[in-house]
This record gives C-alpha cells, sequence and structure tokens, in this order.
C-alpha cells in the first residue's frame, strides 16, 4: 500500500541486534536505520544527529523506554507531527505509574497524538495513566470482559502461577 502511494517508510532502530523481521521488510521495500543501542551513553546525540539530518513527515514511536527523551531530540530536530501508540495494559504503580503518567501528559503539550490499539488498551490509558488517546482498532479484542475484571483476573492468575499477590 505505501510503496503503490510513493510513500517511504524508514524504521529507526535502537536495538543491538537486527529484529527477525528486518530482512523481510528490507525485501518488501522499508528502510531500516540503526542509530545505536538506547544502553549506550551516546545513544540521545545519534539520535539527535540523525533526525536533525532526516527529516520526516510522520515520526512513530513503538516503544515505552526513554518515550519522552525521544519526544524531547524529536522536537529539538524540528519533527512536529508524532504518534505515539499504545500496545498493552500496563498497570504500573508506585513512583514508575507516576512517571509514566507524567511522561504521557508532557509528550501531550508538546503535540505528540496518543493512539490505544482497542477498547482494552484506550480504558487502561484513561483510567490508569489519565491519558486520552484515539482508538484505532488493528487488532481483535477476543476477551473484552478481561478488562471490566482486571485486578480479579490479576490475581486468578497470580495465584494460579503460585506468585506474591502483592509484587
Amino acid at each position: 500500500v505505501f510503496k503503490d502511494n510513493n510513500i517511504t517508510t524508514t524504521l529507526v532502530t535502537s536495538q543491538e541486534n537486527p529484529g527477525f523481521f528486518e530482512q523481510a521488510l528490507k525485501d518488501i521495500g522499508y528502510f531500516i536505520d540503526p542509530v545505536g543501542s538506547e544502553n549506550d551513553l551516546l545513544f540521545f546525540r545519534k539520535m539527535y544527529s540523525y533526525f536533525k539530518a532526516n527529516k520526516f513527515d510522520v515520526v512513530h514511536i513503538h516503544t515505552d523506554k526513554l518515550y519522552l527523551w525521544k519526544v524531547i531530540i524529536l522536537k529539538l530536530t524540528g519533527h512536529n507531527n508524532i504518534v505515539r501508540t499504545f500496545h498493552n495494559c500496563w498497570t504500573f504503580d508506585g513512583m514508575l505509574l507516576f512517571k509514566r503518567r507524567l511522561h504521557r501528559k508532557l509528550a501531550r503539550l508538546m503535540g505528540v497524538k496518543h493512539h490505544a490499539i482497542g477498547p482494552s488498551v484506550y480504558l487502561n490509558e484513561k483510567e490508569h495513566f489519565h491519558n486520552e488517546c484515539h482508538i484505532i482498532n488493528n487488532w481483535i479484542e477476543f476477551k473484552p470482559e478481561l478488562h471490566e475484571n482486571k485486578d480479579a483476573v490479576r490475581q486468578s492468575k497470580r495465584a494460579e502461577l503460585n506468585i506474591d499477590p502483592d509484587k
């Protein structure tokens, strides 16, 4: 679809090793550009240099690691159409929950558009992170009742796996 409409897609990776689908994506026309490992102290400089030299119409952030810092770098390099998609129903607590809520809020204030891949992820983002998202249904939600009974299901699974319910 992208190629038929003259849309070039570049995947910018920050992984140390190529992903399982890297060659298959290259074979169908995706460009894959490594910017260095997120575990490298020079990562921020490498990412800044890469995005300063390469301008994109839209940048999609897929992962949570270093999310806010990636947004800041993108804004500093003139990228203003930034999208973040949430794929999971995370339920952090304590300081990590505070940090994730703050990062989402600051990113929204900087103009990042947040998307959730379905109703349960949307509700989780709204209730747990106070994060308004747009829903893009790119998956099938087989068990929407899991979100409604999330805590009960979680405790049941923890008991089944003999995991301390308080951790």
